[in-house]
C-alpha cells in the first residue's frame, strides 16, 4: 500500500494567516501562541487574579461529571482545581464551522499536549477542558 501526504489549501484566510503568517493577525489576539514568553506572561496575569469560587466550581463540575459517568482522570483533574496554583487550558468545538468531526479530535489532542508541555515548562499543574457541547470533558 502506498500512502501519500498532501497539503490541502486552507479555505479560511484567518486560519491560514494564524498558522503561517501570525504577524498579520496578531492584533486580534492578546498573546502569541508561538512564543513561550506569552504563556509565562499569561500565567503571571492569571496568578494576580485569584479565583474566589474554586470550591464551588469544583463541586459543580464533580456533580455533573459523576452524573455523566466521566473518567476517573477527569475526576482527579477536578480535584486539582481546588488548588490555587492549578491552571486550565480551555478549548471549544464549533462543529462544522472550520472543518468537520475530526477537528474535535485534533483539538482535544492539541489541548492535552499544550497542557502537558506548559505544565512541564511553567512548573505549575495545568489541566485541559474541551467543551464539545452536551458532554464537556475535563
Amino acid at each position: 500500500m502506498r500512502v501519500e501526504q498532501i497539503q490541502m489549501p486552507l479555505s479560511n484566510k484567518l486560519v491560514h494567516d494564524y498558522i503561517y503568517d501570525y504577524e498579520k493577525v496578531s492584533s486580534y489576539y492578546s498573546y502569541d501562541p508561538y512564543r513561550q514568553e506569552s504563556y509565562t506572561q499569561r500565567l503571571s496575569w492569571l496568578s494576580s487574579y485569584p479565583v474566589s469560587h474554586r470550591e464551588e466550581l469544583a463541586d459543580g463540575l464533580r456533580a455533573y461529571n459523576q452524573a455523566v459517568g466521566n473518567h476517573a482522570k477527569a475526576m482527579e483533574n477536578i480535584e486539582h482545581l481546588r488548588q490555587s496554583d492549578t491552571y486550565v487550558v480551555v478549548g471549544g468545538q464549533q462543529a462544522g464551522i472550520l472543518t468537520g468531526p475530526l477537528y474535535t479530535i485534533h483539538k482535544a489532542l492539541t489541548l492535552l499536549r499544550t497542557a502537558e508541555l506548559q505544565e512541564r515548562l511553567l512548573g505549575k499543574k495545568i489541566i485541559c477542558f474541551l467543551d464539545c457541547g452536551r458532554r464537556s470533558r475535563l
